[in-house]
């Protein structure tokens, strides 16, 4: 753990849960007006902290939520926090505010569907690591492999079997469930993560705002996430491309950046399979970008769901 909170910029584990106490403390209202101006509340509150229960009422009187409140019209109405250790709690609970308020998880998200992976997880930690005091203390790779053997041994499914009749693969995949753990420690870590934003892997544009990053703050699209270029060498570079260009006050805005950060992870990923010696992109010919078209249009067959969405897209 101590490594892990150097990484993050931490002198010690108090600053670190000082820091998701204080944001658990409070919440920003949003509200928005007919022109598209967005004005903001913070709110002091010990509601987050106080209770291991989070209902659905109390965010009816959230003004961003209250829409998803009067909409919701299921049986569950609290989302809640079963972990043993009260550090665990506030961690799941730090990651499930950061997601609500992000407008990264809906109500009916959270209380239908994350609120089963969750419970099924404060199962897992209290059972085989009833001794850690935080997430961050997992080798997680290891543990991954834990979490997939015990979810097996519930009868829970880890992996689906996806078939391109295109190219006539089979793809193999694993559940939202299996992933579930992984994608909860890294979104623990990045958002944990005090570094300066251009060394992170995940940046947030509100961070950026100091530099004159500027967005369009009406809607809830803050991030770019370089963490799925699996090629550290490679995503670094990609890093610093962005950075620069940003910076140079050139026509890459931050919603380019968005649009290119989407489908550039799969490129080059596919790129690393076809050549898993390469740490740069130096030695591209025609025969790889067959391949990622290729593999592109199967990809857009079974992905594209939205029935005005437009296929060229993916190709730009």
């Amino acid at each position: 753990m101590k490594n892990t909170l150097n990484v993050l910029g931490y002198s010690n584990n108090s600053e670190y849960m000082q820091r998701i106490i204080d944001t658990l403390s409070s919440y920003t209202e949003k509200f928005v007006n007919e022109d598209g101006s967005v004005i903001y509340k913070d709110v002091k509150t010990t509601y987050f902290l106080d209770n291991n229960k989070w209902h659905i009422n109390f965010f009816g009187n959230i003004e961003q939520f209250k829409e998803q409140y009067e909409k919701y019209k299921y049986p569950n109405k609290n989302i809640a926090f079963n972990f043993n250790n009260p550090n665990i709690n506030n961690e799941i609970k730090f990651i499930v505010y950061n997601k609500l308020f992000n407008d990264e998880w809906s109500l009916i998200s959270i209380l239908i569907v994350q609120q089963q992976f969750i419970r099924r997880l404060s199962e897992f930690i209290n059972e085989k690591y009833p001794n850690i005091n935080s997430l961050l203390e997992l080798d997680i790779e290891k543990t991954n492999i834990k979490w997939i053997d015990w979810l097996e041994n519930k009868g829970i499914k880890t992996i689906r079997t996806v078939y391109t009749k295109s190219i006539d693969k089979k793809y193999i995949n694993k559940t939202a469930i299996a992933n579930f753990l992984n994608g909860i420690y890294n979104y623990l870590f990045n958002l944990t993560d005090i570094r300066e934003e251009w060394e992170k892997d995940r940046w947030d544009v509100r961070n950026l705002e100091k530099y004159g990053i500027s967005y369009n703050k009406s809607r809830t699209e803050y991030f770019i996430d370089f963490s799925k270029i699996k090629n550290k060498t490679i995503r670094n570079e990609v890093k610093k491309y962005f950075k620069q260009k940003l910076l140079s006050n050139s026509r890459f805005t931050w919603a380019t950046a968005m649009f290119y950060a989407n489908f550039l992870p799969n490129f080059i990923n596919l790129m690393l399979e076809l050549e898993p010696t390469w740490n740069d992109l130096k030695n591209l010919e025609r025969y790889h970008i067959e391949k990622y078209i290729e593999w592109l249009s199967a990809y857009v067959k079974e992905n594209l769901t939205q029935r005005n969405a437009n296929p060229n897209d993916y190709n730009k």
